[in-house]
């Protein structure tokens, strides 16, 4: 008789979500504002669990002449958990988290340009952690800040794609202490170059090429070491940064035929994208070839 198993097995969840947006335009000043209701109603053989939350949206940008238009917004989160905390017997709590913005985003009129720079600041709490029996809160929380450049500029028949972050991610226990987010490298870049000569001889070809950057990460743990009495031991472990570049070929013909190839980390640099505190480690993308044929119609 299988039956009670089953029915400790079983569960059951209902999740509900309502929106509301507005967004109006007071001369050069656009603001936008939303309100959402998320109900998540759950069942299983511990626990009975109902959460629900009206998370926020509001944000404004102000348009000038000359298209360099200043911004700021402010966001509200809300994720129910479901299931119960292994060691607690109760409920997991919702993930609520928080996030202010502010930048400037730049686009010449009558041009393809655009740049963008953005600060942003977010927390978000109830993390879950994983034992040998499940999942558990042990009061960890979010702490992140960092900035993000986005540039696209178009010079003749050169296409330019830019992108920057740095950012302070931060992993802040019940005691107040912090430690960097695991696997998370603090700074990301990357360029994309597209070549698409405008030309009668060469209409259709395609060429591009790029580059990725990301920064060591880290991640963290605890040991028990009997060189040290076999008392709680912090380490660390680190993984490096790697530089990869990718590029693509293609070209376009007149019946509406298109063909391309796609290779991700041209010169197949062997790197770790992390390692982790538990003992493993995960390869980077191996040299990655794709080719594709389309027709437009």
């Amino acid at each position: 008789d299988f039956s009670a198993a089953q029915a400790f097995a079983e569960n059951e969840t209902v999740a509900t979500d309502l929106y509301l947006i507005d967004r109006m335009s007071l001369g050069n000043l656009i603001v936008d504002l939303g309100i959402r209701y998320s109900s998540v109603d759950s069942r299983d053989a511990a626990n009975d669990q109902q959460d629900e939350e009206f998370p926020i949206t509001a944000g404004a940008l102000y348009k000038t002449s000359i298209g360099l238009n200043p911004y700021i917004s402010y966001a509200e989160s809300f994720r129910a958990t479901v299931g119960t905390d292994a060691l607690a017997g109760t409920p997991l709590l919702p993930r609520r988290g928080e996030q202010i913005e502010v930048g400037v985003k730049y686009q010449p009129p009558g041009g393809s340009t655009y740049i963008s720079l953005a600060y942003y600041d977010l927390e978000e709490n109830n993390l879950v952690d994983f034992v040998t029996t499940g999942q558990t809160q042990p009061g960890l929380t979010i702490e992140a800040e960092g900035i993000e450049i986005e540039a696209l500029v178009r010079v003749g028949d050169l296409t330019f794609d830019f992108d920057f972050q740095h950012q302070d991610a931060q992993e802040v226990d019940a005691t107040g202490v912090g430690l960097p987010r695991p696997s998370l490298p603090e700074t990301t870049a990357s360029l994309w170059t597209m070549w698409e000569p405008s030309n009668e001889t060469l209409d259709g070809f395609r060429l591009g090429a790029g580059i990725r950057y990301a920064s060591e990460n880290e991640s963290n743990g605890t040991a028990f070491l009997a060189a040290n009495n076999f008392a709680p031991t912090p380490f660390r472990i680190v993984t490096d940064g790697y530089t990869v570049v990718d590029a693509l070929l293609g070209y376009e013909f007149r019946n509406g035929i298109t063909a391309a190839l796609n290779v991700r980390n041209l010169f197949d640099e062997e790197y770790f994208a992390t390692c982790l505190s538990r003992g493993d480690c995960f390869p980077g993308e191996q040299r990655t070839i794709v080719g594709t044929i389309g027709f437009r119609f």
